[in-house]
């Protein structure tokens, strides 16, 4: 398989589950608006982001180091160095998960007893050494580029976690459905992914994996201090309803985010075999492409939910979290920002800008902490929102700087985009003044999507390559053939020549 068919297969598999994510994501979350308080949703969300900002140290940065290392000894064809590698990466995990959670349970009662109760401590235990595991399968499906299966099991996670939800939420079991749900799916989907993993004892160079995995745990702090520590400050400088609001809010933006993550995720090996073989062209052109789909994907996302957040929020949840309407947009136009630095950086790290790319993260995750300790006294959840903001747009600004410095930047089609933009908001307001509620949603988005793509096919937005897109998606999905060609037709009519 070539190169460019190998990104557009890996890039499927992702985008359907971004889908899923997404999707059935927002059937979790709006399931625990509609039947939990905010209260309550803001107890499971503190849990479950204690447990992830835990699971930081307990993963040790394996999930980001077994993408980079699997693929690059694979790409040699050094097979059952690979296994040797993951057999190494689980057993030390596992042993951390054990030690970092002994070390919570002394800490969280000498430091906070009233923080969590022995529930809520035994769960967070629990969360965080399975959630460990299976970042680190991730990593390695990544790393084989077996990007289906990652697709497969997350469907699969998902669809269970809410089945068990939302019958333990019904039974009366509270915000502590939602963490049995996710215990008991996860530990299934890591199985399923076990018996993908080739796992042998190997003689391995620790010291590489090291080097890889502690400079990444570093770095993944900066993500984590960019939204965990939010939301822990929230409850401990706010109440548990604030960041049941905020973590809603929050998750409804994650297709923005998700999209950004897709693709680099579907280009991250590919982009360390391609450097490890000095190929840098390839490399850049893939980058430039990844950051140019995904702004087209995003921008009709972000334009819905930012003129939308009310009737959105409205629709979604209950009236307990209308004010947090204003949130939703702050954090939508940041997460634009963090995207796009998320794929930049993901870029550097496969390239081996390891300890230059966990600096950037790290000093744009302390700024959002630092930001969230002035501003929540201050402003709230519109506080923590803004630092989120800030804090993006300061990583996104450091990630351009360092990639500037390897490689050339040259995104094509922006302007376009921003004039399809124009349109789009412009059947955004008409929908406002003739229409209320989901009906506006409904009509301002589906026409507004329809009128942006459209316009960008008249300002010939799309090139060879995307064409080259569309047969790849056409061969995956054969149904679509006729749909895909006629696109392809109407494309090749407006389309500029490279």
């Amino acid at each position: 398989m070539s190169t460019i068919s190998r990104a557009i297969s890996n890039t499927f598999y992702l985008i359907c589950d971004w889908f899923v994510i997404m999707v059935l994501g927002y059937v979790f979350w709006i399931a625990l608006a509609k039947l939990l308080s905010p209260a309550d949703v803001g107890m499971f969300s503190t849990i479950s982001n204690v447990a992830i900002f835990l699971s930081t140290f307990s993963s040790l940065g394996f999930n980001n180091a077994a993408t980079k290392i699997v693929s690059q000894y694979l790409a040699k064809g050094m097979v059952d160095y690979a296994g040797g590698v993951m057999r190494f990466m689980l057993k030390e995990s596992l042993i951390a998960g054990l030690l970092v959670s002994f070390i919570f349970l002394i800490a969280i009662k000498i430091f906070f007893p009233s923080y969590l109760d022995i529930y809520g401590i035994i769960s967070v235990i629990a969360y965080l050494v399975l959630s460990s595991l299976y970042l680190i399968s991730q990593g390695y499906l990544l790393g084989i580029q077996d990007t289906k299966k990652i697709f497969l099991t997350d469907l699969f996670n998902y669809f269970v976690k809410i089945v068990i939800t939302v019958a333990l939420i019904f039974i009366g079991f509270g915000y502590f459905g939602p963490v049995i749900g996710f215990c008991f799916a996860t530990f299934l989907a890591f199985l399923w992914r076990l018996k993908s993993m080739k796992i042998n004892e190997f003689k391995i160079d620790v010291k590489e994996i090291w080097n890889f995995s502690l400079n990444a745990m570093v770095g993944n702090m900066g993500g984590i201090l960019f939204f965990q520590t939010t939301v822990i400050l929230l409850g401990v400088l706010g109440t548990m309803a604030e960041v049941g609001i905020f973590t809603l809010v929050f998750m409804l933006t994650t297709p923005i985010r998700a999209t950004f993550q897709s693709v680099s995720g579907s280009i991250s090996p590919l982009a360390s075999g391609k450097w490890t073989l000095n190929e840098k062209g390839i490399v850049e052109e893939m980058t430039n492409h990844a950051v140019r789909y995904s702004i087209f994907l995003t921008v009709p996302i972000l334009l819905i939910i930012i003129f939308y957040s009310e009737e959105i929020l409205l629709t979604l949840t209950r009236q307990e979290y209308l004010v947090g309407a204003g949130s939703m947009m702050i954090i939508s136009l940041a997460s634009l920002f963090f995207g796009l630095s998320y794929i930049l950086f993901t870029v550097l790290y496969s390239i081996g800008e390891v300890v230059k790319v966990r600096n950037m993260n790290l000093a744009g995750g302390v700024a959002n902490a630092v930001l969230c300790v002035a501003l929540i006294p201050l402003l709230g959840i519109v506080g923590a929102s803004s630092a989120y903001f800030f804090a993006s747009v300061l990583a996104f600004a450091m990630a351009v700087f360092l990639f500037r410095k390897k490689m050339n930047m040259k995104i094509k089609g922006v302007v376009k985009i921003i004039i399809s933009s124009l349109l789009f908001y412009l059947i955004i307001l008409l929908s406002k003044q003739i229409l209320s509620g989901v009906y506006s949603v409904i009509f301002g988005g589906v026409f507004g999507i329809v009128a942006y793509f459209l316009s960008l096919i008249y300002l010939g937005f799309f090139e060879k390559t995307d064409m080259k897109v569309l047969s790849s998606i056409e061969l995956k999905i054969p149904r679509l053939r006729k749909f895909i060609s006629f696109l392809k037709d109407i494309m090749k009519n407006y389309s500029k020549e490279e």
